[in-house]
């Protein structure tokens, strides 16, 4: 993850968020990575990327869910507030099962 910068996250999140690639093995452990990386600009740019790019806890998927979760429990504030921040933009989906779009991870 070291070859990726803060900048290209937004952009690398949008596109597998186009692609509908949230929930591959690839992608989680992207998430994964990019979420314990040493810079916490980059995982302050992956909580803000998550909360800005999805369109829906549901295109957010269960790899995005759980890499904001993550980052809401970041020790860096700046990176647990984007967090915190960007899981408030789907509130209202978390709260809701499956039958109506969201997770029901609440």
């Amino acid at each position: 993850m070291d070859e990726v910068e803060a900048d290209e996250v937004e952009l690398i999140v949008s596109m597998l968020l186009d692609n509908g690639e949230m929930e591959n093995a690839s992608t989680e452990q992207l998430l994964l990575r990019c979420s314990q990386h040493h810079d916490s600009g980059l995982r302050q740019a992956l909580a803000e990327a998550l909360g800005v790019a999805a369109p829906s806890l549901e295109a957010l998927g269960k790899s995005g869910l759980a890499a904001l979760h993550r980052l809401a429990a970041d020790p860096e504030r700046s990176v647990a507030s984007a967090a915190r921040a960007a899981l408030k933009l789907f509130d209202g989906d978390v709260r809701q099962g499956p039958e109506h779009g969201g997770l029901g991870t609440a």
